[in-house]
């Protein structure tokens, strides 16, 4: 940069002076001041493992709470029975459903059109 005709040295070149100097002299953190940063480290440590500790537990403890309200195996095993059920009403939806719909009034059953996608109920209850 430009030259200063006081000190003979540009201001680029002075602070990189003072940036050598304060590299060149490291010191070194006191004694108390280490064991005051360990201390504080170990502590955090010991609360961040507590608090993980304690949610995993709470986490399992709702899933096997959700688990015995739902009933166990049994139930589990009646839902996805319905689960299939719902997903054949839904993708093939059955003659009887439809009569149904035009005997109650204010019930429509729209038929999407899959283009052959899905197989109709027919094809689902033909033996073979």
């Amino acid at each position: 940069m430009s030259e200063d005709p006081k000190r003979g040295q540009g201001p680029d070149d002075r602070l990189e002076a003072c940036f050598a100097a304060a590299r060149a002299a490291r010191p070194a953190p006191g004694a108390a001041l280490t064991a005051a940063i360990l201390r504080d480290a170990a502590a955090a440590q010991h609360d961040r493992a507590a608090a993980a500790a304690a949610a995993g537990q709470s986490r399992g403890a709702a899933w096997r709470g959700l688990w015995r309200a739902l009933g166990g195996w049994p139930a589990a095993a009646a839902l996805a029975g319905a689960l299939v059920l719902g997903v054949i009403l839904g993708v093939a939806v059955p003659d009887p459903v439809d009569r149904l719909a035009a005997v109650w009034p204010g019930a429509a059953v729209d038929a999407i059109e899959t283009g052959g996608a899905f197989p109709g109920y027919a094809d689902l209850m033909t033996e073979g």
